[in-house]
């Protein structure tokens, strides 16, 4: 069972919209995979699955909370048979805060994790929010890859290098010293533009092999699909970004048999 974080500090990056379709992506090609949503907005959440189908008190606030067990938290898609998901509903933000005041607060997800069969998912997908909390501690506690989406934008690439530079080393330091790097993946990416160009270019030269070769393009495609509460890879399945995300999704399967 392979646990990936995907992560970045700076909101707007493409984490959800690379969350929730590498995620079905995955079981579309019979991995059995388990997306978790640990971001209060749950923005992973309603790209699976109409809000309202969701109870609060089998959510992941329920599992960290000690209220449910693991497998009362999961959910199946209902259109994909090996998509599973741990859903977020907005008490996460309540969840959160009591448990940044715990010793062990960061570490509760791998314990619940621990108690799955470890060939019981293929992948589990933590979907992180865009800050550096227990949440995202946790995430990172119980993975052992890091894939970083950003888009090709100036404040965004000096986000990365902050990222990279200060909150990885650290989170490998004090949170999970075994933490490596799948990626970076530029997302939300026009490629007329001559600063999409020149991001690239920088990414390039700091980052080489960390850098996807598969760029997601902007797709009015994709915020339809979560307005439909669908992975885009189902709700438009021969748009562009469909296509780049299954490419996505091979370079990432392959990177990870390199890796491990």
């Amino acid at each position: 069972m392979r646990v990936i974080s995907i992560a970045n500090q700076k909101g707007g990056s493409g984490k959800t919209t690379l969350a929730v379709n590498i995620s079905a992506i995955l079981a579309m090609k019979k991995r059995k995979t388990l997306l978790i949503d640990l971001d209060p907005q749950s923005n992973s959440t309603m790209s699976v699955i109409e809000p309202r189908k969701i109870s609060t008190n089998k959510s992941i606030s329920a599992l960290l909370n000690g209220e449910v067990e693991i497998s009362e938290a999961i959910h199946n898609s209902g259109y994909l048979s090996k998509l599973d998901f741990i859903p977020a509903t907005l008490d996460l933000s309540i969840t959160e805060l009591d448990l940044g005041r715990m010793p062990t607060g960061g570490v509760l997800l791998k314990q619940k994790l621990d108690e799955l069969d470890d060939d019981e998912y293929d992948y589990v997908i933590c979907d992180c929010p865009p800050n550096f909390g227990v949440m995202t501690t946790n995430a990172i506690f119980a993975s052992s890859l890091l894939l970083v989406p950003m888009e090709p934008e100036t404040f965004a690439f000096y986000g990365l290098e902050m990222f990279m530079t200060s909150l990885v080393p650290r989170m490998k330091k004090y949170v999970n010293k075994d933490l490596k790097l799948l990626g970076i993946v530029l997302n939300r990416v026009n490629t007329t533009r001559i600063l999409t160009q020149t991001v690239r270019q920088e990414l390039q030269r700091r980052y080489g092999e960390f850098l996807f070769k598969t760029e997601i393009p902007i797709d009015v495609r994709l915020p339809e699909s979560a307005s439909a509460n669908l992975p885009v890879c189902i709700y438009a399945k021969s748009s562009r970004s469909a296509q780049a995300l299954e490419l996505l999704t091979n370079e990432f399967i392959e990177r990870i048999d390199k890796i491990e």
